[in-house]
């Protein structure tokens, strides 16, 4: 592994405009070329300058020619890097010798896309699925209770959070059939699943496609079928929640603020059309699953959930006290208990064992 460090200086009034400039060229590239394993971006004020340093990890030396061309050692300089700096940035590369893995989060190609990722943690392995239209990080408040129990995967999917988007549609069908490859890939065998709101679906659809690959399923706030969602919910996204989904993209995308919206739209038309599953559908779904839906419950029809627990074969239901559409993050304690007890079961625990 290879650490490449790009170093530069702007007036420190320029210093949040260049580094969504930096964010929008050189490192949104790094995301998009082979071998990147990820990136950082750091930054120091020093009186009336800004010190800028990019920090990206990649395979080997022939991966960073990928980007930078034959002679890494020059900087990448991009049409408007001369309006905006006071000094020659520099570059330097160093091997990595060592490191302290308490958590590791790399890219990974996963059909055609480089797939941001990380693993958390020690025992069975457990995949996350985050909402739609926001990225892992929605998970963060439930690492604590579950990375005590299981070794935690989670990963952004295409297009959303810290992965490219690649263009054209994003289908649930691509998710579940990433979500199939991510397992196989990085996991290595299978696991247990668990996802929350446009995620559990896919989790769904994951186990229904691919029912080796999923131990137990925990579905969270999700839909078996579009029908499933209340009147309003999709028709129109509130301001507000627009807002906030972007603010999360502008803060980690590789390609900036500018291109949330042309994501949107295409997640917001499959939401329209996708899942479409039938009870027919469900009672052919051999994984044991964990069905947590909230007390205010604000998005999902009561008789899709009651219609989904009665198909789903031997499925379990809980209903979680003081809770709203986002339940994993407002009672993170409870939602860790019972999910840790869910997926202990011996028909749960069981379905991982060779």
């Amino acid at each position: 592994m290879i650490i490449r460090t790009w170093r530069g200086t702007v007036r420190r009034e320029d210093a949040d405009e260049y580094a969504r400039y930096i964010r929008d060229t050189g490192f949104g590239e790094y995301g998009l070329t082979p071998g990147n394993r990820g990136a950082w971006m750091l930054r120091r004020d020093l009186g009336e300058e800004t010190e800028l340093i990019t920090v990206s990890r990649w395979d080997d030396r022939d991966a960073i020619r990928a980007f930078a061309g034959d002679d890494i050692e020059a900087s990448v300089l991009y049409d408007e890097d001369a309006r905006y700096l006071t000094s020659t940035p520099s570059v330097a590369h160093y091997e990595i010798i060592d490191e302290i893995e308490q958590g590791t989060s790399e890219l990974v190609e996963i059909n055609g896309v480089l797939t941001w990722c990380d693993a958390q943690g020690e025992g069975p392995p457990l995949v996350l699925l985050h909402p739609g239209g926001a990225d892992s990080r929605a998970w963060d408040p439930n690492l604590p209770s579950l990375t005590e129990h299981f070794r935690v995967h989670r990963y952004d999917r295409r297009g959303q959070g810290r992965t490219p988007d690649v263009g054209g549609r994003i289908t649930f069908d691509d998710m579940a059939r990433d979500a199939a490859a991510f397992i196989e890939r990085v996991v290595g065998g299978p696991a247990h699943v668990a996802g929350h709101s446009v995620g559990a679906p896919v989790g769904l659809l994951l186990a229904q496609q691919r029912p080796d690959l999923v131990g137990g399923l925990v579905f969270s706030e999700g839909v078996f079928h579009h029908d499933g969602w209340k009147d309003g919910v999709l028709d129109p996204l509130p301001p507000d929640v627009e807002e906030f989904l972007g603010g999360l993209y502008a803060e980690v995308s590789p390609h900036g603020a500018e291109h949330w919206p042309g994501v949107w739209t295409r997640l917001d038309a499959e939401h329209h059309r996708a899942p479409s599953l039938t009870a027919a559908d469900l009672a052919k779904i051999p994984t044991p699953a964990l069905l947590m839906f909230a007390d205010n419950e604000s998005e999902v029809r009561v008789d899709h959930i009651h219609a989904m627990h009665a198909a789903l074969p031997g499925a379990q239901l809980a209903i979680l006290p003081d809770t709203g559409h986002g339940l994993p993050a407002d009672k993170p304690e409870l939602f860790g208990l019972l999910v840790r007890e869910f997926l202990t079961l011996p028909r749960a625990a069981g379905a991982l064992e060779p």
